[in-house]
């Protein structure tokens, strides 16, 4: 698994520090090379933060190959608030690569002034949110898109799919948590698919007092229920905290 800092601090205690928050990454891969890659940037102005967090098809050579499109692509846009030519961008890199990968993703833009964070999802599950005052823990997605349009599939899979961008409103003390379907899906007993739903009932039970302690308190939660199973996929976590 890949995980790039672009014009990011990280501090000794191995946290992240980003524009008004602090993150925490871990990145588990199954065998030598993993399918997640995640990349965190600021924008030269140090206000606003991006941070994107992929699971792509497959491994090995191919993935090191569409992590270099990532990065390039988030370069690009490293001073852009607005996502909507990212993820457009990105879905066109990957459709014209050989072998057709593609890739589920999360983008976040958070801007450190305000607390305010936009969020496009290609597929990808869904983000974790954890507000303070009311100390409550739930999934944050878009609004309900009509069945005609063609909106959110994973990158590289149709040229054209369209991206839209939410937004939600992060306190101090607020978290943000992405993550690969690695985690959920190992939750996840035959026949059934609930492994969302424990995932989210594991994070109203962890400690947040810094992003390391609830990243970790949830990667142990899910490895407690799981038992003795072993992971069949990769499994990342990215954990922000408004500061």
């Amino acid at each position: 698994a890949a995980v790039g800092h672009d014009q990011v601090v990280e501090d000794p205690a191995g946290l992240v520090q980003l524009p008004g928050f602090v993150g925490w990454v871990e990145s588990r891969p199954i065998g030598a090379e993993g399918g997640d890659v995640c990349y965190l940037s600021s924008c030269g102005m140090g206000m606003v933060s991006r941070i994107l967090l992929a699971d792509v098809a497959g491994h090995g050579a191919q993935i090191s190959a569409v992590a270099a499109d990532l990065r390039q692509l988030i370069h690009k846009h490293v001073n852009s608030w607005d996502q909507s030519d990212l993820m457009r961008e990105l879905n066109l890199a990957l459709g014209k690569r050989e072998g057709f990968p593609f890739a589920t993703a999360v983008a976040v833009s958070a801007y450190s002034g305000s607390g305010s964070v936009l969020f496009s999802n290609a597929g990808h599950p869904p983000p974790l949110v954890y507000h303070d005052s009311d100390r409550s823990w739930k999934f944050l997605q878009d609004d309900a898109q009509p069945a005609r349009q063609i909106e959110g599939l994973p990158l590289g899979v149709i040229s054209g799919t369209q991206y839209r961008q939410s937004s939600v409103e992060l306190e101090p003390n607020d978290i943000l948590v992405l993550y690969t379907d690695g985690l959920p899906e190992s939750l996840e007993q035959p026949g059934e698919h609930s492994g969302r739903e424990r995932l989210l009932e594991i994070a109203a039970q962890v400690q947040v007092d810094t992003p390391e302690v609830a990243g970790h308190g949830l990667l142990e939660g899910v490895h407690g229920l799981r038992g003795s199973l072993v992971p069949e996929d990769d499994e990342t976590v990215i954990v922000l905290k408004r500061i």
